[in-house]
């Protein structure tokens, strides 16, 4: 017993020694063999369950490797979500700028496009006036044309007129000189002496009787 124990606990600690050197001196006062067997069984039962815990500690330690790992992980994913949120965060300027430029852009496209639409209505209203005032002046062109043509037609009866009455006229004109010619005519055959009027009868007037008769005799003649 004594060549195994000390053989044994070169692989213990302190404490087990310690209690292993009181057995052995227990043993060695007492001569007793069974009961530094029975120290040595529990010795034995410690240094298993050291042995389980050392490794169940190890397992622990490498079982929490890859959760730091993990952890890491997170860590880097969590200071990169943050700057893509401070980045973020930076744009938001930028991005409400040019939502007010748009919406500025909106306001003034319709804006715009009320102006034109106020343009177009205006110059609409302005056609239908100047379609009204062109049937105006084509209603008093076609009025002024249909007097004129009226007044054409009023001045054509009165020329008519006019000239009938003055054709009437120069009839009874040419009426009265015939009827003055021939008064005339037969006062002159009257005034004439026999033997002349006997001559006219028989052939005509020599042209001694003719310049012997009378100026309105002969003004008679030419006409």
């Amino acid at each position: 017993m004594r060549g195994i124990i000390p053989v044994q606990a070169k692989n213990l600690h302190s404490a087990e020694i310690e209690l292993i050197a009181i057995a052995m001196a227990g043993n060695e006062a007492d001569e007793h063999t069974s009961a530094t067997a029975s120290v040595l069984r529990d010795l034995s039962g410690t240094r298993e369950e050291v042995a389980r815990a050392r490794e169940a500690a190890v397992k622990a330690w490498l079982s929490s490797m890859p959760l730091g790992e993990e952890l890491e992980r997170l860590r880097a994913e969590l200071a990169a979500a943050k700057n893509r949120l401070a980045a973020t965060a930076a744009e938001i300027g930028t991005l409400k700028s040019a939502v007010e430029s748009t919406n500025d852009a909106i306001v003034a496209r319709k804006e715009e496009a009320g102006e034109k639409r106020a343009a177009a209505e205006e110059l609409r209203r302005r056609v239908d006036r100047g379609r009204d005032e062109l049937r105006r002046l084509r209603s008093e062109v076609a009025a002024a044309r249909e007097e004129k043509k009226q007044h054409a037609v009023e001045w054509r009866v009165l020329v008519r007129r006019q000239e009938r009455r003055r054709d009437t006229e120069n009839e009874h004109d040419d009426n009265t000189a015939r009827r003055s010619r021939s008064g005339g005519s037969r006062l002159a055959v009257r005034k004439l002496p026999s033997w002349l009027c006997a001559i006219g009868r028989s052939g005509g007037l020599s042209r001694a009787t003719a310049m012997a008769a009378p100026p309105r005799m002969a003004q008679t003649d030419e006409r």
